[in-house]
């Protein structure tokens, strides 16, 4: 559950499909289903997808067919990498074998873009009060999520989508869902364009928070604090 667009950042969050693939020399170890979910604090692997044949054109050819089959929704997945290293000419191995340990970073030019962070799904159920008006008590039903969101009025609240259509200007966001581990810079402190703001921790990855440019740092959220990816941390003024 990593996005390899966004440097292979991890996505926790529910798993709203999980459809394998299966045939000849098609082996799958995992651990989770349609309806699981894939929390912040663990490793961040789902599955161990395993192909074997009798050479390795056929092992090529059943790990393309399985990873086009396999089909995970809900959080960001490695798919969309595999699928593209097994069509590289250094890994498929034309004129020889050419992945080392600095491969992607070095050589790997078919990187997918980034993937679109999951809408957390609205809440619709009712909640039944009571309310004044002229005088008269009435019953009314109000919305679950309006009244979640009436609730948190002056604080800042998780961001299910992309933070990029709702964030302010100067706000830096989470670009993960986990852990603000820490701050590297104090309430009020001025920072240049680059320098690092605070680390995050989630699926036992460490994500730097760098400056977008300079200013004076506002923090909005405490040391210690579960967010959802695209929540805001902090402001540059």
């Amino acid at each position: 559950a990593e996005d390899p667009g966004r440097g292979f950042l991890p996505t926790p969050g529910a798993i709203t499909l999980f459809d394998p693939p299966a045939g000849p020399g098609v082996r799958l170890d995992s651990g989770v289903v349609t309806g699981s979910s894939v929390p912040g604090v663990f490793d961040s692997l789902m599955a161990k997808l395993i192909v074997t044949g009798e050479n390795r054109q056929q092992v090529l050819q059943r790990a393309r067919r399985a990873l086009k089959e396999f089909k995970i929704e809900g959080v960001a997945t490695v798919l969309p990498f595999h699928r593209a290293a097994l069509e590289s000419d250094d890994f498929a191995g034309k004129d020889r074998f050419n992945v080392h340990t600095r491969w992607i970073e070095t050589d790997f030019a078919a990187m997918p873009h980034a993937m679109e962070r999951p809408v957390q799904a609205e809440d619709p159920s009712i909640q039944r009060t009571y309310l004044e008006i002229d005088g008269k008590r009435v019953s009314v039903g109000l919305p679950t999520v309006l009244l979640s969101a009436l609730g948190k009025v002056g604080t800042v609240s998780p961001i299910g989508s992309d933070s990029a259509a709702v964030q302010k200007d100067g706000e830096i966001a989470a670009p993960v869902s986990g852990t603000l581990q820490s701050f590297k810079v104090e309430d009020g402190q001025s920072v240049s364009e680059g320098d690092l703001l605070a680390v995050m921790e989630a699926m036992k990855m460490e994500t730097q928070i760098i400056a977008t440019k300079s200013g004076k740092i506002r923090l909005l959220v405490k040391e210690g604090d579960y967010l959802q990816a695209g929540a805001a941390l902090m402001s540059i003024d």
